[in-house]
């Protein structure tokens, strides 16, 4: 529930103030012989974790007869020590089909799949993964799309398939204070937050840090799946690390122009990125790959095609100096 806290958190918090209770279930390797261990994050919010004695990578392992069979019984211990009836289950990663579609049939429940990304296209998951999806969508009662690209894609599979675009929490971003987190860093600080991953375009990063030595690139967030070596040879590209949602906003304060400088890969052209309405919370000048889902927004965003253009919209955006626009 604590990493990265973006739109399946948003969504089950807002569920959680309309009244229904939530339990977001996560896995644990450990040695405990007991179901499963629940603690409370909020009012109406409860992360159930699930144990297993044998290591299991949901990503690319496959889920042996066991292993299912023994997160099945702990999940239909939880509903009946609970009182859960006819539970609703919200499904984000397609690989728990197995498992949330026998749990349909033995109790009862309606599933709904919100399908965030096109797992496809991600190198770390295992070609299993459209198999569980294709799956996923013929037995699911319900489809929530991101994007108009992911819509297109899984209505040819379950014509009950609805389009909710991303969003971001306003008040959260826009109500920024001063403070002094980066205050050792010169400006312009272009800065960016989220996966630094494979889809991330290190190259751009290490292009404008060399080209314009005066402007320093601040990254926040995990960069599993990135070589970084190069960029973080130069003196004006600063690697965080993630960062606590919680904190973001102060980050967010020292920024001058934020940026989203992602590869044009079919996973990209699927996203519909959450920090694009955090970013503009601020009134601050975003700055991004041509993402398809983005080109809507062409009055409040500067898109680039290639590095030097890139260069180009981040100097025009540093000079932007209209108070309407951002506004």
């Amino acid at each position: 529930w604590d990493f990265r806290y973006q739109r399946p958190q948003h969504i089950l918090s807002r569920f959680a103030h309309a009244g229904c209770r939530i339990f977001y279930l996560n896995y644990q390797h450990s040695k405990e012989k007991k179901s499963y261990a629940i603690k409370v994050i909020q009012k109406d919010i409860y992360e159930v974790t699930l144990y297993s004695n044998k290591r299991w990578n949901i990503f690319s392992d496959p889920l042996s007869p066991k292993l299912m069979n023994s997160f099945i019984n702990s999940i239909i211990t939880l509903c009946s020590n609970l009182n859960l009836n006819n539970p609703i289950i919200f499904v984000e990663f397609p690989k728990w089909e197995p498992i949330v579609t026998r749990i349909k049939n033995e109790i009862k429940s309606k599933i709904i799949y919100d399908c965030l990304d096109e797992y496809s296209d991600f190198s770390n998951i295992g070609h299993s993964i459209i198999h569980n999806e294709i799956t996923l969508l013929h037995n699911c009662d319900l489809v929530v799309t991101t994007s108009k690209y992911l819509y297109n894609k899984v209505i040819k599979h379950n014509h009950n398939t609805v389009l909710i675009p991303n969003a971001g929490d306003f008040e959260h971003f826009h109500n920024i204070s001063t403070n002094c987190m980066l205050n050792y860093i010169q400006k312009p600080i272009i800065g960016y937050f989220g996966a630094i991953a494979e889809w991330f375009d290190i190259e751009l990063i290490i292009h404008i840090a060399r080209d314009r030595p005066d402007w320093n690139l601040v990254l926040i967030g995990n960069t599993d799946g990135c070589s970084i070596k190069k960029a973080e040879k130069l003196p004006n590209i600063y690697f965080l690390g993630e960062k606590k949602y919680v904190d973001l906003p102060d980050f967010l304060y020292w920024f001058d122009v934020c940026l989203i400088p992602f590869k044009l890969t079919e996973l990209i052209k699927a996203t519909h990125p959450v920090k694009f309405y955090e970013y503009l919370s601020t009134g601050k000048p975003v700055v991004s790959a041509k993402l398809p889902e983005l080109l809507q927004y062409n009055h409040l965003c500067y898109f680039y095609e290639n590095k030097d253009e890139a260069i180009k919209v981040i100097s025009q955006a540093l000079h932007e100096n209209d108070e309407k626009l951002r506004k």
